[in-house]
């Protein structure tokens, strides 16, 4: 087998997407470097962006579509997949149709799904796994911007001096940013580290926070901003409008100190000291990730971090500003591409007939989906409940990966069509498929993401595809070419699908849309090989993008203003209960990850494991490494003791990445309410209870350790 040598590529492990150089090695096992010159990393690379092979096997690969269990060939299949929408589309409306994505499907296979179901079937009902992400923080980022801008970048941690994690495990989740955040800190004396929720080494305060209170410590904060003339009133009083409302309602919520320390659950002196040197400090970044998103009210939360750099006039200025974190490298890719139900292509509103008129001038389509389609968890609950007759799922296991699994398994039998897009014929949700279409793998794949500052990547191929696996674009495309569209889904490439993305986002866009990467619509082919790390806007040919945006104040309502939105902090999920009288939290193990639609997870979280305080283990006789059983009021899950000093008495973690695809009673969603924010779909809190138990005949495998607690 021939491997591309030394092939610059993009990681696939989290939303940093950091630069790696892969080629050479033996087969399936290539070497790979971080790359010196992407500007993400500067040739950092993590535990997992060096360890491929985890995620480049062919064992278990889908290699052939198949019906039935039996392979067929590509025209069999795609023209099954159409034939299937197409029907359900003529006899209960478009509608009854829909696609499930992943995060860590390419910018291109968005868009091509996003034309065919939008613009050409005319259904709304196309969403991915990044919407359990942070599409909170994409409704909050609007609705305070005007558009889902991420105003910052990476290099702001190094010039910020003081940096504030929110329910953002960088630790686990995102490695090499812990370490930018932490060499930072190092390099000059007087800079700070705060993490809010998971902890995080090296940190100057932590604040272990109840769960779900982040949006009443923000709105303190606020309140501590205008009694201690901290306010920037020059720029809320030019570029902002609402801020005396916003203030209204954070001075009901969060009367004072001791009020906030008591429903935070926190020491009065940690939050006055955050307090103290957030207002002291003016180049400060608030990074906020998926910990965030999981908790009651995550909107909410997310618009009070916003409503205190507004109101400081820290927005899109070195070293000062907010910047969300999402888990999956492609999150912003996919919201740029109509992977969030409440937009269109290239930031084009939902709901907008103007928008909508534009997008279908645009593709010269013979319908636009109007206004908003469902949530995932609507979607499959859509399913259930017989509205949506036909389903495509590509590059995501929503049966393993989302809460409620068992649910989603329930209705995907009932569903009246399936199809599976994937690289694994044996994941859960392909269990209950009706064809099975292998898609290429990370190492396969050639197109681009955008990550979490904005930045455009090159995903290039340094491996063959196996057997007849084919990108999840062209077989998207060939469906829609069976169902009547070859017009306009004529692709030869991905490079051919981003110049019409590109010149999409700068259609009819005189500067009223942020997103405009339309400098780069008459990329040769070449240069689409050849493009290197840019962030976006591109309005112009040669530009290299911009690092920041909205430094200059200007934002994209129709005044041009920012917008201050009042919140009413939700508080923390309760969890006190005589019956189950410990916390739950979920949070995630460092390795575990899955990338294009291989899961490395089974080879790092053979077992569940809980994470106990050295108190609580004691007080219920358990010992490191015993099988314990978790019961809620929802369910229960076994799981293997990890006896953990930095663990607070009195909760317990338990990492969300295993789940029944790997151990049939390790499902943390079982234990889980649905105590959820309207745009979150993450389980993260409950009332448990714990008791020892006898693990099944056999040996055991070691246990996955969660570094941190959620």
């Amino acid at each position: 087998m021939n491997f591309y040598e030394h092939t610059s590529t993009s990681c696939a492990q989290c939303a940093v997407g950091c630069g790696i150089v892969a080629g050479g090695g033996a087969e399936h096992a290539p070497k790979v470097s971080g790359d010196p010159e992407h500007p993400a990393n500067l040739g950092r690379l993590c535990s997992k962006g060096a360890a491929p092979r985890d995620t480049l096997g062919l064992e278990g690969r889908l290699l052939y579509p198949e019906v039935a269990g039996n392979q067929v060939g590509w025209g069999h299949a795609l023209g099954l997949v159409a034939r299937n929408f197409a029907g359900a589309v003529r006899d209960y409306g478009p509608g009854a149709v829909a696609i499930y994505m992943s995060g860590t499907c390419l910018t291109e296979d968005f868009y091509v799904a996003a034309k065919l179901m939008k613009g050409f079937i005319g259904s709304a009902n196309l969403t991915a796994n990044p919407a359990a992400c942070l599409s909170a923080a994409a409704e909050a980022q609007a609705a305070a911007f005007g558009e889902d801008i991420v105003p910052g970048c990476f290099d702001d941690i190094e010039e910020a001096g003081l940096v504030v994690l929110v329910g953002a495990d960088v630790e686990t989740d995102a490695p090499v940013l812990h370490d930018r955040i932490r060499a930072a800190r190092a390099a000059q004396p007087g800079r700070r580290f705060v993490a809010i929720g998971a902890p995080a080494t090296g940190a100057d305060l932590h604040l272990a926070l109840t769960p779900g209170s982040e949006g009443l410590l923000f709105a303190g904060l606020l309140v501590h901003l205008a009694e201690t003339g901290a306010l920037d009133t020059d720029f809320i009083e030019n570029h902002t409008s609402g801020f005396e409302a916003t203030l209204l309602a954070a001075r009901r919520a969060a009367p004072g100190l001791d009020a906030v320390a008591s429903g935070c659950g926190l020491a009065p002196v940690d939050v006055e000291r955050f307090y103290r040197w957030f207002a002291e400090t003016d180049r400060t970044v608030s990074l906020y990730g998926t910990g965030l998103e999981a908790t009651p009210g995550a909107k909410g939360s997310i618009s009070a971090i916003l409503n205190c750099h507004l109101a400081t006039g820290r927005i899109g200025l070195p070293g000062r500003g907010p910047l969300p974190l999402p888990s999956q490298v492609n999150a912003m890719g996919g919201r740029e591409a109509a992977g969030l139900t409440g937009g269109l292509v290239a930031h084009l509103r939902a709901g907008e007939s103007a928008d909508e008129k534009l997008l279908q001038d645009f593709w010269q389509s013979p319908t636009i989906a109007s206004g908003r389609g469902p949530k995932a968890r609507d979607l499959f609950r859509a399913v259930a409940d017989g509205r949506i007759r036909a389903l495509w799922v590509i590059g995501a296991d929503p049966v393993a990966n989302m809460p409620k699994g068992r649910t989603i398994a329930d209705a995907l039998k009932r569903c009246d069509f399936l199809a599976v897009s994937g690289c694994h014929a044996g994941s859960a949700t392909a269990a209950h498929a009706d064809v099975l279409l292998p898609s290429l793998a990370w190492g396969e794949k050639d197109g681009t993401v955008t990550t979490a500052e904005r930045r455009i990547n090159r995903q290039r191929a340094f491996l063959p595809a196996p057997g007849e696996a084919r990108a999840d674009w062209w077989q998207l495309a060939g469906v829609a070419r069976a169902m009547g569209f070859a017009d306009a889904f004529g692709f030869n490439g991905a490079a051919q699908i981003f110049r019409e993305h590109a010149a999409l986002s700068g259609y009819r866009n005189d500067g009223e849309r942020a997103f405009d990467i339309s400098g780069l619509a008459d990329l040769s082919n070449a240069d689409y090989d050849a493009l290197r790390p840019l962030q976006w806007p591109v309005r112009y040919r040669g530009s290299e993008g911009s690092k920041r945006l909205l430094g200059d104040g200007t934002y994209y309502h129709a005044d041009l203003c920012a917008r201050f939105i009042a919140t009413t902090p939700s508080g923390p999920a309760r969890c006190e209960d005589e019956e189950f009288p410990l916390v739950l939290n979920t949070g995630r193990v460092q390795e575990s990850t899955s990338v294009f639609g291989v899961a490395a997870t089974a080879r790092t979280a053979p077992v569940a494991t809980v994470d106990i305080s050295p108190a609580d283990a004691a007080a219920h006789g358990v010992r490191e490494d015993d099988m314990v059983r978790l019961e809620s009021p929802h369910g229960h899950m076994v799981a293997r003791v990890c006896i953990l000093r930095t663990q607070e008495e009195g909760t317990l973690s338990v990492s969300m990445n295993t789940g029944g695809t790997f151990a049939d009673q390790a499902r943390v969603d079982a234990l889980v309410p649905a105590v959820l924010d309207l745009a979150a779909a993450l389980p993260r809190q409950a009332p448990v209870r714990l008791s020892a138990c006898e693990p099944r005949a056999g040996r055991r495998p070691a246990p996955a350790r969660a570094e941190t607690a959620a």
